[in-house]
């Protein structure tokens, strides 16, 4: 008698097509409730005795190991509950550490949270297990963007969209003022250019020669009466 067990990297995962749960809820720092979806990738340990092992412990209570077409009865049910609920402790636990906002809206701190996560599950599945065996091993988490309730979510695309409106109207109001100053700039350059030509000229040798810029004769020719006899 013999009972097969994958020997390949195996997932679990949260929320999607086909996904072996619903999404993941947890509530941050600030008490704001966040779901997310995600992966765990890891490999089950198959050495002999481990093996054994789990299957006297874990798997044949559950009947998680497969059949000779591929299926499993109680595969799903059993990573449900030594995979999938220590996931779940780790991403409360981890967002715990931070603010909704700083989730949401910085790749930094979503990184930072996921890291967490990573650090945190595998104690949190050998704890599950209950043994000094680890049955599981090479986990790697990959978490989609948190997302918060839609209220919030639409609260807080309304503030960015204030904040980007007020800095166009910023930038408009910005560049107004410094179109004002060089407007400004050229008019002084022209009076100190138009009192040079009035120190040399005199103000009426400037209009005149504004006169003659301008396309027009201010030298009109004197008119002559010729009177019959």
């Amino acid at each position: 008698t013999y009972y097969m067990y994958p020997a390949s990297q195996r997932w679990y995962q949260m929320g999607g097509a086909n996904a072996d749960s619903d999404p993941i809820t947890f509530v941050t720092a600030d008490g704001i409730e966040m779901t997310v979806t995600g992966v765990v990738n890891f490999d089950l340990e198959t050495g002999c005795e481990t093996l054994r092992i789990f299957h006297e412990r874990i798997g044949n209570r559950t009947q998680a190991y497969f059949n000779e077409d591929g299926s499993s009865t109680g595969w799903g049910n059993m990573l449900d509950v030594y995979v999938g609920g220590p996931i779940n402790t780790a991403i409360d636990r981890a967002g715990q550490e931070y603010s909704y906002k700083d989730l949401y809206n910085d790749p930094a701190t979503k990184a930072e949270w996921e890291k967490k996560v990573i650090e945190l599950l595998p104690g949190l599945v050998d704890r599950q297990t209950d043994g000094d065996e680890t049955f599981f091993k090479n986990f790697t988490v990959t978490l989609q963007k948190p997302e918060p309730p839609k209220a919030i979510k639409d609260a807080l695309v309304a503030q960015q969209s204030k904040v980007a409106d007020a800095a166009a109207k910023k930038a408009e109001a910005d560049a107004q003022v410094a179109t004002a100053k060089a407007q400004k700039a050229l008019e002084e350059a022209e009076a100190a250019k138009a009192k040079i030509w009035i120190d040399t000229l005199g103000a009426d040798g400037y209009l005149k020669k504004l006169v003659i810029e301008s396309g027009q004769n201010p030298y009109q020719p004197a008119s002559a009466r010729v009177t019959d006899k």
